[in-house]
């Protein structure tokens, strides 16, 4: 994005806001979007259960708002790993603007990061069991829900191993 900004271009980031209070975009960084997984206390893991539905309807709001805020002639999706597969699916349904993506790792062709989180035992070995039995009511209604098909219409990738795995 400095490298962008440096040719002259605007360029404006969405991206989680992990770590950092959600609020009014800083130099073109909006700090917005809920991540799917955002640690591994007892609170936060009864969140993913409780909230995700909002969360995910918020972050598609967001990326609406930010779209029309910012007028992008291009949007550019990277590292993705973490944010609901709904996110970008709703960008490529959109005539303009055109969506590329970046693909540095290999995370369209992972599990999403909320069933590798249930997949998981817990930390503490005392919370194991219920944890487990949490984890497969959650795997459960995952499995029922439908997840998008992504096109990745335009694509690059950061080198050609990772491209050939992808493909």
């Amino acid at each position: 994005a400095a490298g962008m900004r440096a040719r002259g271009h605007h360029v404006s980031v969405l991206t989680t806001r992990r770590g950092r209070p959600a609020g009014n975009a800083e130099d073109g960084v909006y700090r917005l979007l809920h991540p799917e997984v955002t640690g591994s206390g007892w609170r936060e893991t009864v969140g993913l259960v409780l909230g995700r539905s909002q969360r995910l309807q918020e972050n598609l709001r967001t990326l609406e708002h930010v779209r029309r805020t910012e007028q992008p002639d291009a949007v550019m999706m990277w590292g993705m790993w973490n944010v609901s597969r709904h996110v970008p699916a709703l960008a490529e349904t959109w005539q303009r603007p055109p969506v590329v993506y970046y693909l540095a790792d290999y995370w369209p062709s992972l599990a999403d990061a909320l069933t590798l989180h249930w997949q998981s035992p817990a930390r503490r070995w005392i919370l194991r069991p219920m944890r487990a039995v949490i984890g497969r009511a959650a795997l459960w209604r995952l499995g029922k829900e439908q997840q998008p098909r992504l096109c990745f219409e335009h694509a690059l990738c950061v080198s050609h191993a990772v491209r050939d795995k992808l493909v």
